[in-house]
Parts: structure tokens; sequence; C-alpha cells
């Protein structure tokens, strides 16, 4: 009978360190799951916070540029309005006069939907014109007017002007990309 109670007693021992070496095994697991856990929080927040701050939207990190084909004018202080307002100052290099008749912000590099200046605007050489705000819209390939807050716009600046020496009408198409935003 003693026996039996001394096996019965080391069973249960066995049985007791079992358990001791299980729930240390799962101790350990959940501190290793709760500190992961954290770290990944903690990781996803930081991630979210960059995001909103707008470090991982490309048009923050696209250049800006406005460039004539044949340098006929130099593009100072432009920018585009999350409305699609146009904002530009134009700088001639032509050698001669000038008259500006029309300015236009599109997709086609063409004057559709132009701005047309009234009367036109004279341009000696080195001279600038600044355009008027809220004069052109820059629009997209499907004629829409570009919006938004951070959109990157590429498209086509076109000048329409007459050599005041020739008569002749003249256009210079450029190249424009900036980030929409708020003027």
């Amino acid at each position: 009978m003693k026996n039996k109670v001394k096996i019965v007693k080391e069973k249960k021992k066995e049985k007791d360190s079992l358990l001791k070496e299980i729930k240390f095994k799962s101790q350990a697991a959940m501190e290793y799951l709760i500190t992961y856990g954290w770290a990944i929080l903690i990781i996803s927040l930081a991630i979210g916070v960059l995001y909103s701050l707008g470090l991982f939207n490309p048009s923050a990190m696209a250049p800006s540029y406005c460039v004539f084909n044949g340098g006929g004018f130099v593009c100072k202080n432009f920018s585009i309005s999350s409305s699609g307002y146009l904002s530009l100052t134009l700088i001639s290099n032509i050698p001669s006069p000038i008259n500006v008749t029309q300015i236009a912000c599109n997709a086609w590099g063409n004057t559709s939907y132009a701005y047309t200046i009234t009367g036109g605007a004279i341009l000696y050489p080195s001279s600038v014109y600044t355009l008027p705000s809220s004069a052109v819209q820059c629009r997209d390939s499907k004629g829409n007017v570009v919006t938004g807050i951070k959109t990157v716009y590429k498209g086509k600046l076109v000048v329409s002007y007459i050599d005041t020496t020739n008569g002749f009408r003249y256009y210079a198409v450029g190249d424009i990309q900036t980030s929409l935003g708020s003027i």
C-alpha cells in the first residue's frame, strides 16, 4: 500500500512539474505576443501619422516646372489653385515687341478654353506680364477643370501672340507640371 501511495505521489509530482512547465511556457508565449503586439501597434500608428502628413504622397515629391519650347518665354511664380486657376508671371525673351492676345492651360497644347486678353498685352524684350488671378483654368485631357489639393497637374501652356514688327500670329507652347494647392 505504501508503494502505491508513493507511486501516486510521484505521478502527482510529475504532473505538477509538467503543469508548472506548461504554465511557464504559456506565460512566456503571452509575454512574447504582448511585446510584439505593442511594437506592431506603435509602428502602425507611426505609419498612419506619416501617411496623414503626406509623406507617402507621390505628388509631394513631383518636381514643379514650367518650360517653353524654343525659349520664347520664361515662367516665374507659377502655381495652380485647388480650383484649377493658373497664377503666372511671364517674361518675354522674344527679341521684338509682341502683343500677347491669348493664354491657355490644357492637355492638348492648343488655344481651347483660352483666356483672351482684351486689347492684348504689349511686351518688349525682357518685359513682364502677370496673368490676372481667376483668368485661366487648367483643363485635363477630357476638358474638365483640374481640381483638388496636392494633385499633380501635367499639361501644356499656350501663349498666342502677334509680332508687332511683321503682324504675324505665333503660338508658344510650353510644358507645365505642378501640384495643385490653394492660392
